[in-house]
């Protein structure tokens, strides 16, 4: 698809809109920032404390409450225990899963 001088500038006028969309998120205040860390511990002691979960491959990052999951898990059970483990937290207000599922861990040792 080819598209006209005419529509360049529409296009331009879209894509400036939408970074400056981007942009305004405000940032987080020292109490968000604190909140988000204190949620971010208790998700790593949730993580921790399930037994049927290895959880050493797993980060967390926390923003406004959101709670990111990335890293390595030996199972799509495991991917689910760890989403309901974070989901558990009081003040957590979504997950969002990044884990990367590797059947058998590495070299099959847990």
């Amino acid at each position: 698809m080819q598209c006209s001088r005419d529509c360049l500038p529409a296009l331009l006028t879209l894509v400036a809109a939408y970074a400056a969309g981007c942009a305004t998120q405000p940032g987080r205040n020292a109490a968000e920032s604190g909140a988000d860390a204190h949620i971010a511990a208790q998700v790593q002691t949730a993580l921790r404390a399930d037994r049927s979960l290895y959880a050493r491959h797993i980060v967390v990052t926390v923003d406004r409450g959101v709670v990111h999951l990335d890293g390595i898990v030996w199972s799509d059970e495991a991917q689910r225990r760890a989403q309901d483990d974070a989901a558990s937290v009081p003040g957590v207000i979504s997950v969002k899963s990044y884990l990367e599922v590797t059947p058998g861990g590495i070299a099959g040792i847990r």
